[in-house]
């Protein structure tokens, strides 16, 4: 289970957690966090080793989508911030 800092200004709301519609979702979730993400990730982003976006739906499935993969399109084209997935079957533990 995951112990360090939780940022949730970044998790979608419960109102949309459950849309089943990605473009619906993103036009919700990304107004809503936008400003947030905007101060929170560039720091994140200096420690690329120390941080990670967690969400608990399936990376290896490509039509499983969650917030996390919204979040890294928005941060890429706005703020010029890639997030990497973590490679699907790669084992390890990440030290924080």
């Amino acid at each position: 289970w995951y112990r360090g800092r939780w940022e949730l200004r970044l998790a979608p709301p419960l109102s949309i957690i459950r849309l089943n519609d990605r473009a619906r979702f993103a036009a919700i979730y990304i107004p809503l966090v936008t400003a947030d993400a905007a101060d929170i990730l560039p720091p994140l982003a200096a420690a690329p080793t120390t941080t990670i976006l967690l969400c608990y739906e399936g990376a290896n499935d490509p039509t499983i989508w969650c917030h996390r993969r919204i979040l890294a399109e928005w941060a890429l084209t706005a703020l010029d911030i890639t997030i990497n997935e973590w490679p699907y079957g790669r084992t390890g533990q990440l030290r924080m």
